[in-house]
């Protein structure tokens, strides 16, 4: 604690520590008092493993009772220094899920994506029908050539999915790749080279859903925000990047964002990230016996 001043929102603090280069401390997801004080905290056994998106939401049956609080998290491992996969920096490899969480600190489920997609560590939000939305990630195989990368490279896609949390079942899905053009990316293809041949034209990095239905989504190595009909999965139309539809006034622009809101009074939010390309790196290399998550009674 270096500040704890009057004035501040009532409530505990919910944190995942994490570090892209050498963790210092212990993984897992804690959960602080206002003085500081731990309440909760689950460790993780790996420094290899994260947890990310640590919250709480709101857990209901999609029947329209009264929903309970729950804990939510993502748990995976990452691309990250000094331990590669082939995958780009900070995507996340596959092993990963989602965990729900009762109130007694019980798991309730455990939620996985389809599709051979990644659980992607970004965002993970409940909704009111009962539902889960996600995003997840893989590489699909591509020739890169077009784009200034590789001839048999791949391309990191990005996926929007919605998930029934009673069967696990897939209800929607929206892929970045069948929407948005790799050639607007910000990100060199030519950046597959340090990262096994995949390019990460789009890094979605999160998703929101209004309450006409419509779908907000960054993606975030496009410099662009997407406002999508969730119904028939077009882009009404864009937010930034280099095909934006609209125009900003003085100091307005923004790069790297994340964090994507709908807010109330026809605005939206969201943070700009504003710093720096992806880093350059060593070839990636297969992690070994890290298993990000397991199944066991609760699991989708």
């Amino acid at each position: 604690m270096t500040a704890n001043k009057p004035g501040t929102a009532h409530g505990d603090i919910f944190v995942a520590p994490f570090s892209a280069d050498q963790m210092v401390g212990q993984t897992g997801a804690l959960v602080n008092d206002d003085s500081g004080d731990p309440v909760w905290f689950r460790p993780l056994p790996s420094t290899n493993l994260q947890n990310a998106d640590f919250r709480v939401q709101t857990y209901d049956d999609g029947r329209g009772g009264r929903g309970q609080p729950v804990l939510t998290w993502w748990q995976g491992t990452l691309a990250l220094p000094p331990a590669y996969t082939n995958l780009p920096a900070g995507a996340p490899e596959p092993g990963g899920c989602y965990y729900i969480y009762d109130t007694h600190y019980r798991l309730l489920k455990t939620v996985f994506a389809h599709h051979g997609y990644y659980p992607d560590e970004h965002e993970f939000t409940l909704t009111r029908r009962g539902t889960a939305l996600f995003i997840a990630s893989k590489p699909v195989p591509m020739d890169l050539t077009p784009y200034g990368g590789p001839k048999n490279g791949a391309i990191e896609n990005s996926e929007i999915q919605e998930v029934d949390l009673a069967t696990g079942r897939l209800l929607y899905s929206w892929t970045a790749l069948d929407h948005i053009d790799p050639a607007d990316s910000e990100e060199a293809a030519s950046s597959a080279s340090s990262s096994g041949g995949v390019w990460d034209a789009f890094h979605i990095n999160s998703v929101d859903e209004g309450p006409d239905g419509r779908l907000l989504i960054s993606a975030r190595n496009m410099w662009a925000i997407y406002n999508v009909t969730k119904k028939s999965g077009k882009i009404r139309y864009q937010i930034g990047g280099k095909k934006s539809d609209l125009t900003f006034g003085p100091n307005a622009g923004f790069y790297w964002q994340h964090d994507a809101r709908f807010r109330p009074g026809n605005r939206i939010s969201m943070f700009d990230d504003g710093c720096c390309d992806l880093p350059d790196g060593a070839r990636f290399r297969v992690r070994a016996g890290v298993r990000g998550c397991g199944g066991g009674s609760g699991g989708i």
